[in-house]
Formats: structure tokens, sequence, C-alpha cells
């Protein structure tokens, strides 16, 4: 099954190597995932995984315990084959390095 974890973090150093290193722990691989900040201090990382459901739920909890880490969602997600587009918006297909 697809999942998508919706990560709300404090944006501090090594965090995101902290997450990924709770995916690795359980041998899961990211299918893709995306980091932005959504405002000061703070960042979302959307992970996507095809994993079964009680690994999914695993691996939201161990998340969920990681210092930094403010609110953990996990969602099934029918569209995690299709990844965002390298190094554009979704909302508008536009590039960022125009922000």
């Amino acid at each position: 099954m697809n999942y998508c974890l919706r990560i709300l973090v404090l944006d501090r150093p090594a965090v995101l190597a902290r997450v990924a290193g709770q995916v690795s722990r359980r041998a899961v691989n990211i299918d893709h995932f995306t980091a932005r900040n959504i405002e000061d201090g703070k960042t979302v990382i959307t992970i996507g995984v095809d994993i079964d459901e009680h690994l999914a739920d695993r691996l939201a909890k161990g998340v969920a315990r990681l210092i930094d880490v403010l609110e953990v969602t996990l969602t099934e997600d029918e569209d995690v084959e299709q990844p965002p587009r390298a190094l554009g918006d979704c909302r508008s297909g536009q590039s960022r390095e125009g922000e």
C-alpha cells in the first residue's frame, strides 16, 4: 500500500538525517520526498513509501518520537508513484528559482 508521511519539524541541523535513520532502520525504501520551509523555523517533510499498514504505523510512531518533530500525519496515498516535478512547485508548475 502507498502511504504518505507528512512531518512537521523544527528547521534545525540533522533533523532530516534523524528522520531518514528511522526509515532505514525499518529497511523501507523511500519512493519520493520533499522538504519545504513553511514559516520561520519550521519545515514540512513529505515522504512517500510503499509498505504495509503495520510497518507504516510503526514508522510514523518512530518518527513522532524524534527530537524536533512537531507533528506526523500518515495517510494512504494513491499518487505516491507520481512525485512532484523536480525543482518545481506542484500547484503552479513553476520553478522555485524565481522566488
